[in-house]
C-alpha cells in the first residue's frame, strides 16, 4: 500500500519537481537527477512528513535543498 501511495504522489508531482529543479539549475540532466534523487530522499523520509502538510512544498523543500549541494 505505501508504494501504490507513493506511486500516486510521484505520478501527481513529477512535472513539477522536474520544472522546479530546472529553474534552480542550468543544466536539464542535473535537473532530472536531482528530481529522481528528491523521491528517493522523500521516499525514505515518508514518515517524517506531516500528511497534514502540503507535500509539493515538501519536496520542494528537499528540491532545494539537493540542487544547493550541487551547484554549491
Amino acid at each position: 500500500m505505501k508504494d501504490q501511495s507513493f506511486e500516486i504522489l510521484v505520478n501527481t508531482y513529477k512535472d513539477m519537481v522536474f520544472c522546479f529543479a530546472r529553474g534552480l539549475l542550468n543544466d536539464p540532466g542535473t535537473a532530472e537527477d536531482v528530481a529522481q534523487e528528491a523521491f528517493v530522499v522523500a521516499y525514505k523520509n515518508m514518515a517524517k512528513f506531516d500528511a497534514s502538510r502540503d507535500f509539493g512544498a515538501w519536496i520542494r523543500g528537499i528540491v532545494r535543498k539537493l540542487a544547493l549541494r550541487k551547484h554549491g
